[in-house]
Formats: C-alpha cells, sequence, structure tokens
C-alpha cells in the first residue's frame, strides 16, 4: 500500500471509490476538484492505493478567521471492500498531522464553509460514526439539509414580485456594484458567508438575487455558492424589519428556477434553520440529517 499526494489525474479514480464508499454524498470530477483542488486552504490531499487502485482517499483544510485556526477533515473514505485494514486509520492520522502542523487544535468533521461538502457526518454511515467516535471525535451539534425537486415544476414569481412592488420592494439579479452593499447585508448575519456570495456573484448567469426599498437592500439569496457543480442552493438571508413581506419566497424561487434552466433536476438546501419555510414555498423535504463532530489533538500528534 502506498500513501501519498494525490493529483488531478486521480480525480476518476477517487470519485469511482467515494461513491461506492459514500453514496449518501455522490460526487462528479467537477465537484471533487472544486474541494481539492480549488479551495486554498488545502493541507492535505492523499490517496491510499495498492496496484493502481484507489483504496482510500482523505482531504483536510485550514480555516483562519480573527485569530483562530480550525481544522476540518473535509473528506475521509475507504473503499468498502478493504475496511478493517487500517485505511482509514492511517488516513485520519495523516490529516490531523498535517492539520495540527499548521497550527490547529481543534479539528471538526465536515463544515470548512465557505467550500465544504457536508456540513457533517450522515447519520446513515453509522459505522463511520463509530470510527470517529472510536478516534475521539465528540458530538457537538446536528443539523439537516433539505432537498427541493426542481423537474417540472413551475417558479413563476411575477404575481409575488407586483405584490412586492406595490410595497415598494423591486426584485432584481445581482451585478458586480451591489458587491460593497453585499457585504454589508453579510455582515449582519455574521460576514461568514462573503465568500459564497462572492462565488455565486462570478457566474454567468450570476447567481444572485436582490430585493431592494429605494437604495436598502432588504435581502439576498444566492446558488451555486458552493457545490457548484452539484447545484445546491444558499445562502440567503432577510432583514428582520423586512421580514413577513413575501421577500424570502420570491428571492428563492428565483434562485430554483435558475438552477432548473441550468440542467438540474434537484437542489440540496444546507444547514437548514426554517424547515417550515423550505417546506412551504418550494415543497422541501429533509434528506439527510447530519452529525456534527470535533477534537481537540493531542500537543503531541504532530510534535
Amino acid at each position: 500500500m502506498t500513501l501519498r499526494a494525490a493529483q488531478r489525474g486521480d480525480a476518476g479514480r477517487i470519485v469511482a471509490m467515494w461513491n461506492h464508499a459514500a453514496p449518501h454524498d455522490p460526487i462528479n470530477e467537477i465537484l471533487l476538484i472544486e474541494k481539492a483542488w480549488e479551495d486554498p486552504g488545502v493541507v492535505f490531499h492523499e490517496v491510499l492505493e495498492t496496484d493502481g487502485e484507489v483504496q482510500g482517499f482523505a482531504l483536510g483544510v485550514i480555516r483562519k478567521a480573527q485569530g483562530d485556526v480550525v481544522g476540518y477533515l473535509k473528506m475521509l473514505a475507504v473503499a468498502p471492500a478493504e475496511r478493517g485494514a487500517g485505511i482509514g486509520s492511517r488516513l485520519l492520522k495523516g490529516a490531523e498531522t498535517a492539520l495540527q502542523t499548521h497550527g490547529a487544535r481543534l479539528v471538526r468533521i465536515g463544515g470548512s464553509p465557505p467550500n465544504y461538502l457536508s456540513p457533517g457526518v450522515d447519520d446513515r454511515y453509522g459505522a463511520g460514526l463509530t470510527f470517529l467516535q472510536k478516534h475521539g471525535y465528540r458530538v457537538s451539534g446536528e443539523t439537516e439539509n433539505m432537498t427541493v425537486v426542481l423537474d417540472g415544476q413551475d417558479w413563476t414569481t411575477d404575481g409575488d414580485e407586483a405584490g412586492l412592488l406595490r410595497q415598494g420592494v423591486t426584485v432584481r439579479r445581482a451585478v458586480a456594484g451591489d458587491h460593497e452593499q453585499l457585504k454589508v447585508l453579510a455582515n449582519h448575519f455574521g460576514g461568514t458567508w462573503i465568500d459564497e456570495i462572492e462565488r455565486a456573484l462570478a457566474l454567468d448567469p450570476v447567481g444572485v438575487h436582490l430585493a431592494w426599498r429605494g437604495d436598502q437592500l432588504l435581502g439576498f439569496a444566492a446558488w451555486g455558492g458552493n457545490n457548484t457543480a452539484a447545484g445546491w442552493f444558499g445562502p440567503m438571508g432577510t432583514l428582520p424589519e423586512a421580514r413577513g413581506l413575501g421577500i424570502g419566497g420570491v428571492l428563492l424561487k428565483r434562485c430554483l428556477r435558475d438552477l432548473q434552466r441550468q440542467g438540474f433536476k434537484a437542489s440540496v438546501i444546507p444547514w437548514v434553520g426554517p424547515v417550515g419555510f423550505y417546506q412551504r414555498h418550494a415543497g422541501a423535504n429533509v434528506s439527510a440529517r447530519l452529525i456534527r463532530m470535533e477534537k481537540t489533538l493531542d500537543p503531541g500528534v504532530a510534535r
């Protein structure tokens, strides 16, 4: 068995192994490249192979914010036929060492905004949860993903937009000149979404829709800011004083219409808070329960 850095040329073999090992988080080569080679925070992306066959893959990233350094294990999978041979433990140890070498004292599983594959561990991976707990990871929370079927749905918003206009609210697609006001609005929600918003702004067509009253930006919704090749929705937000006007529903449907026109049959809405909102406006259903896990590294791991 050989442990080595993953190369772009490995993408097809990694994807094949991953989709067999992690059926609830399917990927394609474009999505893998987004996760592993378009993320400047990656410090560990290695494969373990035997005779040219990829048996395992792990991806670790560093995130820095306000002086804190946190490590994330973004991806880890072992071919089902090879489990129990220590491959997962070897990859996990390598990732932890790399993350600690780059300053992390805490490692979280999944998450890693603004570029992540999943917010946590799908609870259908029972063996994976047991494996992580065995290696010292503890549950730190949970969240849910929802899925909305796009195919065959009518996401027309003309009537709702006319109703907003009567309340002095206009809705339109974002343009480059909206960037600064979007930053201000993102800061209202903690400022953690701006990187995803900027990625959505760079798409063609632009993946951000806005609601205005005069020159005040009241709300936004985006698509493609993360997991672009998979057609994910989000983030979105409306100022508290503007809620209840119907802005969120219109912005959501505009984004879903874009995704439908891009050819996506369904869209994932991650890290869901207001489940009822998405059920009511888009017919979305909870599709995954994600367990968030973390571990404080022993100072002796890397030194």
